[in-house]
């Protein structure tokens, strides 16, 4: 029952820039706004999350794009991804599990 109120509650929005290594596999919620949106051929789409405490790269795999509506993003829009933290090529990246607007 834990295992599943844990997979079901949503965690808190947190500032970007408390965001450590650390937290690499936690799931998180953080909010603001979307910039340097990009897609890429394979219909990955990349965007940076930025709030007053720091930034953090946001990727969406085409696999979920569609659900996601990561497709009807634009640069500027305020969004909150709750989704898990990530490393790439030692950098901190947000796989997300649902974007809100």
């Amino acid at each position: 029952l834990v295992y599943i109120a844990a997979n079901v509650i949503e965690p808190p929005s947190i500032g970007i820039g408390k965001l450590t290594y650390d937290d690499v596999g936690k799931n998180v919620k953080v909010c603001g706004k979307v910039d340097s949106l990009s897609v890429s051929k394979n219909k990955h789409v990349f965007f940076d999350i930025v709030d007053s405490s720091g930034e953090i790269e946001v990727v969406v795999f085409n696999s979920s794009a569609e659900k996601l509506q990561a497709g009807t993003l634009k640069d500027n829009d305020t969004v909150c991804v709750s989704g898990q933290v990530d490393e790439y090529n030692n950098r901190l990246e947000i796989l997300p599990k649902e974007i809100s607007r």
